[in-house]
């Protein structure tokens, strides 16, 4: 479904013979899901259009509507949704990179602010998002994920999916203990272990290196040269330990399961380590992302 008739155009030019024959392209507004033929399906998914709509009560009737759409064991995807905490984070990172050398810090500064004031974009926290979605559609559990991608770019640092479950048919794997996060605590987990383990406030490390340069423009001198200020700092790549936490959890048959939703700035995540005897499964990983005092 979509408003745009070039885009419905382009996508049935895509599809072979056979595939054509099971689908339906539907004209119409996200409001507009009463077009959308009636059906018990298994997945709703709204990808890279909650940022176009025009408040809260947009959203709300149509993630009520899309619900509406779904099983009783049906899942509702949401895609591509702005972090509403680091808005202002992404337009001083941008000033940082693309301000000229001889460009002084407050200027830089004041065109920052200026972008984020224009910037309309539908954009909410994950934890936000979350209970919007469990209140408006009755949604039993959520899970929150970053988005992926080799490159840092502004969508896989600043946007993220939340995935919305209706059924009870799949467990929730339950952390048996949690810690808060230190350095060196990941290389005391056994991923030969039985249990599950839970991780509060692990630095996030995608936008960390964004987050230090959009605080070095905060903080600078308003007539420091934005040359000299990057060239105080340096280039530093931002680190993505994320991933190769994941790569190293895969290479032992485990999963290694984020949550954002957690810390409302951002800047951390939780994570669930499940050793393969509990991610042996097919399917999805689900964590009750609860927080309990030790």
């Amino acid at each position: 479904m979509d408003f745009s008739v070039g885009a419905l155009q382009r996508f049935a030019l895509g599809l072979d013979s056979g595939t054509k024959a099971a689908v339906s392209l539907v004209l119409g507004s996200a409001r507009d899901l009463d077009l959308v033929p009636t059906w018990e399906y298994d997945c709703v998914v709204l990808n890279s259009v909650l940022q176009y709509f025009p408040d809260t009560a947009y959203v709300s009737d149509v993630l009520l509507k899309a619900s509406r759409l779904l099983q009783p064991n049906g899942v509702l995807f949401l895609g591509d949704v702005r972090h509403q905490s680091l808005v202002t984070t992404h337009h001083l990172w941008r000033a940082w990179l693309s301000s000229p050398d001889d460009m002084a810090a407050r200027t830089a500064r004041d065109e920052a602010a200026r972008r984020a004031q224009s910037d309309r974009e539908w954009c909410a926290a994950p934890a936000d998002l979350e209970e919007l979605l469990r209140s408006v559609t009755g949604a039993r559990h959520m899970e929150t994920h970053l988005k992926d991608g080799r490159h840092p770019t502004e969508m896989n640092l600043f946007r993220y999916d939340v995935v919305g479950y209706f059924g009870t048919g799949r467990p929730l794997i339950q952390p048996t203990v949690w810690f808060d996060w230190s350095p060196g605590l990941l290389s005391r987990f056994s991923w030969a272990g039985a249990e599950p383990v839970g991780i509060r406030g692990v630095p996030n490390s995608r936008i960390a290196s964004m987050v230090d340069a959009a605080a070095n423009l905060e903080s600078a001198s308003p007539v420091e040269r934005m040359g000299k200020l990057r060239a105080g700092r340096g280039d530093a790549e931002p680190g993505d330990a994320l991933s190769a936490l994941r790569r190293l959890a895969e290479e032992h048959q485990g999963a290694l399961v984020t949550n954002w939703a957690a810390d409302r700035s951002g800047e951390t995540l939780d994570l669930a380590l499940v050793p393969p005897s509990a991610a042996a499964d097919p399917g999805p990983v689900l964590v009750q992302w609860g927080r309990p005092e030790q």
